[in-house]
């Protein structure tokens, strides 16, 4: 094997009579090297992405949530509410109810999810760190609203504003439309604006909380909720203590983790992510190609020293590993210039920032993210190594099969 490597290495690095062969390995190095940075740096601003959006999620979303198996609630029983009140794993929880509603200001309507929370809900949640103007406050028996920007905006709302009234309209349960007097046949519940959050676009246009017996009494489900949102102390158990719950939940009750919650958007991620990995990859088989050509032209050039490696007792299939190392010493080098250049150019972007993507202003970040994982490398590494085989395959079987040839 060492023996095989040493030649392999000098046929590599070594002098060649073809000045040709020589720039060829050169364009084949640089190229997988190119490829390798390109496909690390791509996959790193893919995980940065996907570290914000997860972190703008995460500022909104439980870790576990008690949700209706049908319909859209339930009454909590005492002995269940016992239960998430004695597990260890659960560090709080919060009942929630909300349902879409129609909100109103000085005339100019908007749909929207009301949404009522208990006063555990910012033991759970975090979206008071998101607050941009007011502050959220949610007080039982007073209808005070903390609603998101988007929504703020859609009303023409101002926290500022004495006079212009805040309503929010909800169907009676269970009654018939009274189409003389339609307005008999719905509650209506006047508003207190305190604050406004912004977590991002999809949560802003769409909440509007309010106290969970708000929402109960214009909602007349008295004691029954949309959810219980529980928030864990260690995130890692997510999956064992949903399994937990499962076990124990009542048959009306089901407990779904964040990742189920945000399912779409998690595969959404994951799938772009995968797609540029594989076109990437596309681009690093083309390269290939020129290891392909360089090896090839190696074994012409090299018939006489394969002859003599046979005269010497060298077997065909010592040829061919000789020739198959060769290439894969040729990938690996470009693989290993690659890593480093991307791992350079980004630490260069995380600290120094030359790449900005907010000269505008409209983003939540100034530069583009980067992040490193440790699975890309692997991945890539493998994916490096595979198309390195593959590409020396052909070359090597050829040398393995050349003729004996004692003069050129």
């Amino acid at each position: 094997m060492a023996f095989n490597f040493k030649i392999a290495r000098r046929y590599l690095v070594g002098k060649k009579s073809t000045n040709a062969i020589h720039v060829l390995s050169i364009i084949s190095l640089i190229a997988m090297t190119v490829g390798t940075m390109a496909l690390i740096l791509v996959l790193s601003v893919y995980n940065g992405f996907e570290g914000l959006v997860l972190s703008l999620y995460d500022s909104f979303r439980a870790d576990i949530v008690l949700v209706p198996e049908k319909g859209k609630s339930y009454e909590p029983t005492a002995a269940l509410l016992t239960d998430l009140n004695n597990n260890e794993n659960i560090k709080a929880y919060s009942l929630v109810l909300e349902e879409n509603a129609l909100f109103d200001y000085d005339g100019k309507p908007y749909f929207a999810t009301l949404k009522g929370v208990d006063q555990n809900y910012l033991s759970v949640n975090q979206i008071d760190t998101s607050i941009v103007e007011g502050q959220f406050r949610i007080e039982e028996g007073r209808g005070f609203a903390v609603l998101g920007l988007g929504v703020a905006k859609a009303l023409s709302m101002s926290l500022f504003d004495d006079f212009g009234s805040l309503r929010v309209f909800m169907p009676r349960r269970g009654e018939k439309v009274n189409t003389i007097n339609p307005m008999e046949s719905v509650n209506i519940r006047d508003l207190k604006p305190m604050g406004y959050y912004s977590i991002e676009k999809e949560f802003d246009s769409k909440y509007v909380f309010v106290a969970l017996d708000f929402a109960q009494t214009i909602l007349e489900q008295k004691n029954r909720v949309s959810g219980i949102e529980l928030i864990l102390h260690d995130t890692d158990k997510i999956e064992k203590v949903q399994a937990e719950l499962t076990k124990n939940l009542p048959d009306n009750i089901k407990a779904l983790n964040r990742f189920e919650l945000d399912s779409t958007i998690y595969k959404v991620m994951k799938g772009e992510k995968f797609v540029a990995y594989l076109l990437l990859t596309f681009i690093l088989i083309i390269a290939a190609f020129n290891i392909i050509g360089s090896l090839s032209m190696l074994v012409l050039e090299k018939r006489k020293d394969i002859s003599i490696l046979q005269a010497m007792g060298a077997s065909p299939n010592d040829i061919y590993k000789i020739f198959l190392t060769t290439g894969l010493m040729l990938s690996l080098g470009g693989a290993l210039l690659g890593f480093v250049l991307a791992i350079v150019i980004g630490l260069i972007q995380k600290h120094f920032q030359p790449i900005n993507i907010n000269a505008s202003g409209n983003f939540l970040i100034d530069a583009l993210p980067v992040e490193f994982r440790y699975q890309d490398f692997l991945l890539i590494g493998i994916t490096v190594v595979a198309i390195g085989l593959l590409a020396s395959y052909f070359p090597a079987r050829r040398a393995a099969k050349a003729d004996v040839v004692f003069r050129d």
